[in-house]
């Protein structure tokens, strides 16, 4: 049953909405007739108090679709459809578009350093594929080969995922940056361009699998005085690649130790951390000695067949062509091995004589890759003094080389370990001593157990956060101009992260 009030009430919705001019009377016999104005009244109340409804279950989030509700709203018409959010165009962007300053950019930059610095360790070994036997001639370690072409791909597969990431990458706008912390340019043109400009070519060039292309597509088809050639390309390929991967690892170590905190360091820490660098240059330093000891050894063997040109070729030093009867023959006629020997001192071989009386080539992996390590962290601690070159040019200068980077490490070695030791000392010692008087004082006031450990951890993350430095205390010495400057430099960005704060402009934002 359909009561007297309902179809009197329906009406009075019906003759607003509709603005009916009707002449005739709507009204039944059994209701009484408001006025227009009553009518208006009651209509629009029913909508306003309907509308705060809408607004509470967050069914209308914007001024505009508000109105759009109420110019379509009719009571014969269905309910429309929950409108989605206008940020969610926003989140899309933000979903493609990564921001720097984001939880995504940092964690990328911790997997991305720590990759940097396998792939740094990495290289190196591809120094001790080559091999000389006792047969006069050199090979490639087809193990070794195939374990360091998988570990590089998927070395190689981050740094495509780096560049990819950085194409994707939003950057400040370098006009914005006058006051404040500066706008995210958005735009995915604009930040491909400027990427393209700086710093695509350097990335790509990291990235691209040199060494795998020479040692599997390359070096099986060179012959001859080619393939000799080979040995010094593949050093100053990695060389090059090494350098460009250092230069991207360094500012993520950078911003590695600034976002660490130096209170929550240890000094062990530092010590290991400046030692890597100081490891890493000693196996790089001992493996272009082995590898250009090779090329000495090798240097021999062409001088010796240059003279027997006849009966000689280049081709005979690689050991494929180890049981072709030319160089049988040739061996057993030649005087190779009693010229070569180093214990008869008829060639020079200067400070590449221990690999080869040592027989460290045809050794294992290890031992190969330890007694080269040995080898630089010697030399380049004694800054090259116990080289003893010969006369030949490129072994004197591979000898300054060494005693250079020995020089300059060492000597960053010991100032960065003195610089880092005294920094942290001093900062540590000031933050024991707040701690031991906040502890001491916790323990004065009885403080329960859980309330002093929460006490005691957002002490210890406000120390990281802040860098040990009492911020307070900085803006308060401040005249107000730069208070309100450096508040809205390090707030305004969480006050617009307030759902009802996003839309403001900047004066109301800067006065909130």
């Amino acid at each position: 049953m359909i009561n007297d009030d309902s179809i009197c009430y329906s009406l009075d919705v019906y003759s607003v909405t509709s603005l009916s001019t009707s002449a005739e009377d709507p009204w039944p016999d059994n209701c009484t007739h408001p006025s227009f104005e009553e009518t208006s009244k009651r209509s629009f109340s029913r909508f306003a108090s309907m509308t705060r409804w809408r607004r509470r279950s967050n069914r209308v989030t914007d001024d505009s679709q508000l109105e759009n509700s109420l110019s379509s709203f009719s009571i014969l018409e269905p309910a429309p459809k929950e409108i989605p959010p206008p940020d969610d165009h926003k989140k899309l962007k933000r979903s493609i578009i990564v921001d720097p300053r984001g939880t995504v950019a940092r964690r990328w930059n911790i997997i991305f350093f720590t990759v940097s610095m396998i792939a740094l360790f990495v290289d190196p070994n591809f120094f001790f594929l080559l091999q000389a036997r006792q047969e006069m001639c050199i090979e490639l370690g087809l193990t070794l080969k195939i374990v360091l072409t998988m570990i590089r791909s998927v070395v190689d597969l981050f740094y495509v995922i780096h560049i990819f990431l950085r194409f994707r990458t939003a950057y400040v706008a370098p006009s914005s940056l006058v006051i404040g912390r500066g706008d995210l340019v958005i735009n995915p043109w604009k930040i491909a361009l400027r990427y393209l400009r700086f710093g695509f070519w350097i990335d790509l060039t990291a990235a691209l699998p040199l060494p795998q292309v020479l040692i599997w597509g390359i070096l099986p088809n060179l012959k001859g005085s080619m393939a000799s050639n080979f040995k010094i390309c593949l050093m100053l390929i990695i060389l090059v690649q090494m350098l460009l991967r250092s230069c991207l690892a360094y500012p993520l170590s950078l911003w590695l130790a600034k976002a660490s905190g130096i209170i929550t360091e240890k000094a062990w820490v530092g010590a290991a951390y400046n030692l890597m660098f100081y490891l890493l240059a000693s196996i790089v330093s001992g493996g272009c000695w082995y590898i250009l000891s090779i090329e000495r050894q090798e240097e021999c063997w062409r001088s010796v067949c240059k003279e027997e040109s006849s009966s000689c070729m280049y081709t005979y030093f690689d050991c494929s062509s180890i049981e072709q009867p030319s160089r049988v023959s040739w061996i057993q006629s030649s005087n190779i091995t009693n010229y070569c020997n180093p214990n008869n001192n008829l060639y020079q071989y200067g400070i590449y004589i221990y690999t080869i009386t040592d027989n460290i080539s045809s050794g294992g992996f290890l031992n190969k890759y330890f007694y080269c390590l040995w080898w630089g962290i010697r030399n380049l601690s004694s800054q090259g003094q116990n080289l003893a070159p010969s006369i030949d040019l490129s072994e004197n200068m591979f000898s300054y080389l060494v005693g250079f980077i020995g020089l300059i490490l060492f000597a960053f070695f010991v100032g960065n370990m003195q610089k880092y030791v005294q920094s942290a000392n001093q900062r540590l010692e000031e933050w024991r001593i707040k701690r031991t008087d906040l502890e001491q004082w916790m323990h004065h006031r009885q403080l329960p157990k859980e309330l002093r450990q929460s006490v005691l951890r957002y002490h210890k993350y406000k120390g990281v956060a802040t860098q040990g430095v009492d911020e307070e205390a900085i803006l308060k010495a401040l005249p107000r101009n730069l208070q309100r400057q450096t508040k809205q430099y390090l707030c305004l960005n969480l006050v617009r992260q307030v759902p009802l704060f996003d839309k403001l402009d900047d004066r109301t934002l800067d006065a909130i």
